[in-house]
């Protein structure tokens, strides 16, 4: 498996799996890497750490389910989950 099939299967694994609870050595363990090269790897690629990205993609299915677009305009619906991320960042909760 290439680097990069190994680190979107781990960005599979925390869509599919966003309302549970998600460890850095269970993810190492999904894609078979060491917890450390695997964080290392991760950040590298997806440029944040492991449980920042994790925190970023919950924010942004809770705004895009608050929106009050989300019945309807899906760009206004982006719109605001990019806002919410970037307010995230920003504020570092």
């Amino acid at each position: 498996m290439h680097v990069w099939e190994t680190i979107e299967q781990s960005l599979t694994f925390i869509e599919e799996h966003l309302a549970e609870e998600i460890s850095t050595e269970e993810l190492a363990n999904t894609v078979g890497l060491s917890p450390f090269y695997f964080q290392h790897l991760f950040k590298r690629l997806v440029n944040k750490p492991i449980q920042e990205y994790v925190k970023l993609r919950r924010l942004a299915k809770v705004a895009f389910r608050l929106s009050p677009a989300y019945q309807g305009n899906r760009l206004m619906t982006e719109a605001l989950a990019r806002v919410a991320i970037f307010c995230f960042e920003e504020t570092e909760l």
